[in-house]
């Protein structure tokens, strides 16, 4: 108890020192639950999207390889014929077949906002395949529908848009007819549309990009995906499993990408906070040569520079963690204003924790050797050289 109101009593009086060194602790901490909450914010939003399970498996022309996530070229040809739809319908064990069209309607680099990223799909297939997302504003598309959107929130809200308000399509007027709720997936970045509009926008009258496949029984995929290849060899299909995999593996890589970068910065902060602590020290020896010929034992003086270091690096793990939650905030919106990255960089309370736990080791570690070297001085020494 003594140890740590001495120590506080310290940063007090030193506070010059005290601001440079959790200055450079907080920077530290900043940056690095900043540059992780990319990857936490993508994971968070990829198993909300994966849970609500609106389809089960995805199938794209064999060409367009292992990358099946985004589906589509984002407004290049579309590549299969819409009526295999039917006879993909047709197959033991598929519940319903999604034809759809993805189409970017804008992508302006010099716009503030962000694209505009079109799915054309049945209008009786919405319901379906975003069961998940209610809607806060108007209604569903209906057959009635030629030139009407519904929007996801962000989408929305990035371009202040209500029902009733128009938006271009390739110069085209479209009416807002429903905007969703927000629901952290990536339905919040995609605007719908009636798919027969939209081939006729883009002159591709019966082709779209890939289908969505709701299964009837999901732990018959395997079964299902088989049946589907002996009929159609050309095309290529990833159960919803296989996207998960392939996703988790891309994250697990930008995980440890995010990490190495950030193991840098953290370094740079323990080196910082050792290099301060050394030098408050060597101000400090007079003190603590009274202190131990006063009666102050060697552990005394230990833990007192130890809870100091720890105190300091805390109170800037606090501020850092705060800071980074500032700064993953900024990082959404370049990624999303001027990157085009439909991605919310997210701080956690398990990132949180983390934050504050690194700066707590930072302490201990930075604080272990100029402890361990003054409690080992030769006290007496020091004060007669004094």
């Amino acid at each position: 108890m003594v140890s740590s109101h001495l120590a506080a009593r310290n940063l007090v009086r030193k506070k010059s020192r005290t601001i440079l060194t959790v200055t450079g602790i907080t920077l530290a901490i900043a940056f690095t639950v900043g540059l992780l909450s990319v990857s936490e914010g993508f994971l968070l939003s990829f198993n909300k999207t994966i849970k609500k399970r609106g389809v089960d498996a995805f199938v794209v022309p064999e060409e367009k390889g292992g990358v099946p996530f985004f589906m589509g070229r984002l407004g290049g040809k579309g590549d299969l014929p819409e009526d295999y739809a039917k006879k993909l319908e047709k197959i033991k064990g598929v519940k319903f077949v999604i034809p759809v069209k993805v189409v970017v309607a804008d992508l302006d680099p010099f716009s503030a906002n962000m694209p505009l990223i079109v799915d054309g799909i049945p209008v009786s297939a919405l319901p379906k395949i975003r069961s998940y997302c209610r809607l806060t504003q108007g209604r569903m598309l209906n057959d009635q529908d030629k030139k009407s959107l519904v929007l996801g929130y962000n989408v929305a809200k990035d371009r202040k848009l209500k029902v009733g308000d128009e938006q271009s399509i390739l110069e085209e007027p479209f009416r807002v007819v429903g905007i969703f709720e927000q629901t952290g997936t990536i339905s919040d970045f995609k605007t719908y549309a009636p798919l027969p509009t939209v081939q006729r926008l883009f002159g591709e009258k019966g082709k779209i990009d890939y289908f969505e496949i709701k299964a009837e029984e999901v732990d018959q995929m395997g079964v299902l995906v088989k049946k589907i290849k002996e009929q159609f060899p050309h095309l290529s299909v990833f159960p919803l499993e296989q996207v998960v995999r392939q996703m988790k593996e891309m994250l697990s890589m930008a995980r440890a990408i995010h990490i190495c970068v950030a193991s840098f910065a953290l370094l740079i902060g323990v080196l910082f906070v050792a290099c301060t602590q050394v030098w408050a020290i060597s101000e400090r020896i007079k003190e603590f040569a009274t202190l131990r010929v006063i009666g102050a034992s060697r552990s005394f003086i230990f833990k007192t520079i130890l809870i100091e270091s720890i105190i300091l690096t805390g109170l800037g793990g606090i501020l850092g963690c705060f800071s980074g939650f500032g700064l993953s905030k900024v990082i959404t919106l370049l990624l999303q204003r001027i990157a085009h990255l439909y991605l919310e960089a997210q701080v956690t309370p398990r990132l949180f924790l983390g934050g504050m736990l690194i700066s707590i080791l930072i302490g201990t570690l930075s604080g272990l050797l100029p402890a361990l070297k003054i409690a080992r001085e030769n006290m007496a020494e020091s004060l007669r050289y004094e």
